[in-house]
């Protein structure tokens, strides 16, 4: 099951609809609606409190009978893309035939849940969060954040724009230098230090490392072997970036 998130932030219009083919399903989250009715998109499921989006694009979705609408209070404690990821990951959940997720929170699987994620063209399940990133970077931040309860139940959650790819991993990952994003990849600790770092089939490689927070030791990397492995205890971000498309 592959669904798409369409939320808030910049989308470019032409790139996301060439990007898009091969998602299955689709929410919605609040002021997505706006990018969403541009581009003639009618997702399963409309999710927010409705506070920013046009009320032109509220009225046209409430015309279609078949969206289910999940209205929330404004004075909540979830941003609507958190909202929208977590109803994401019950779907997919369900598709397994496992729990759904609690009231509070997403809990930890297993290691091997999350560090199975496979490769970014695998048919796996996976969410894609696009209108994730732009100008309110505290948004972005915050979005890069929410990925860790898809990662947490071994869903692939990333989000894309026209230069970048961001998603998480942890123990052993693989990029295929075919498949990369972009000419560069990048890595930042998630929370706290992560130890026994190896990059191999890297430009700048490393062997047994530990990286804490606060240096650029892992930024602008390049793949020089037909596959990149990353081997790791602790989640890194990982950013496969372009300057141009």
């Amino acid at each position: 099951m592959r669904i798409g998130i369409v939320t808030g932030g910049t989308l470019e219009e032409r790139w996301f609809l060439q990007d898009s083919k091969n998602i299955s399903h689709w929410i919605v989250a609040d002021h997505g609606m706006d990018a969403a009715k541009r581009l003639s998109l009618v997702p399963e499921c409309i999710v927010g409190d409705f506070d920013s989006v046009s009320t032109q694009s509220l009225l046209y979705y409430q015309s279609f009978s078949g969206i289910h609408w999940e209205k929330h209070n404004p004075v909540k404690d979830e941003t609507d893309t958190e909202l929208a990821i977590r109803l994401a990951i019950e779907w997919i959940l369900e598709a397994r035939g496992k729990e759904s997720l609690g009231p509070k929170d997403v809990g930890l699987g297993s290691r091997d849940d999350r560090t199975s994620l496979g490769k970014p063209g695998e048919k796996k399940d996976e969410i894609v969060l696009y209108g994730a990133t732009g100008t309110r970077l505290d948004h972005v931040l915050g979005n890069i954040h929410c990925l860790e309860k898809a990662f947490n139940q071994g869903i692939r959650a990333e989000i894309r724009d026209p230069y970048n790819r961001i998603y998480l991993v942890n123990g052993v990952a693989r990029i295929s230098r075919k498949e990369q994003y972009g000419e560069y990849v990048s890595f930042v600790p998630f929370a706290g230090e992560v130890r026994h770092l190896t990059l191999s089939g890297f430009f700048y490689p490393l062997q047994d490392v530990s990286v804490s927070p606060g240096n650029s030791l892992l930024i602008s990397n390049r793949i020089v072997e037909e596959e990149a492995v990353i081997t790791c205890e602790g989640t890194l971000i990982c950013f496969e970036t372009r300057d141009k498309m």
